[in-house]
């Protein structure tokens, strides 16, 4: 069984910022770790690793890929409990 979370991210490019959601599934139970973040973010394309934990700012690993990528931020990232649920439900548990 998973959690689902959606996160949203701002891409802060050369010329303009941009907010991005995505979802994040990890083991149930568990919170979303900084190797699930930079999975997610890869891919999505944004190849990318860690600048400032405290922040959540993730930078490219290699600038010469997207040179217009300037850093990603992640803002929030918010629990679906309704997937849980409905994961249990499917489950052989209650049938």
């Amino acid at each position: 069984m998973q959690d689902k979370f959606f996160i949203t991210v701002e891409v802060q490019e050369k010329y303009r910022k941009l907010m991005k959601e995505f979802e994040l599934y990890t083991d149930y139970g568990k919170s979303p770790s900084i190797g699930d973040y930079v999975r997610v973010l890869g891919d999505a394309g944004y190849k990318v690793d860690i600048k400032d934990f405290g922040s959540m700012i993730f930078k490219p690993v290699s600038p010469n890929d997207k040179p217009e990528l300037i850093s990603l931020r992640v803002i929030r990232a918010l629990k679906d409990t309704s997937h849980a649920m409905r994961q249990i439900r499917k489950s052989s548990i209650y049938t």
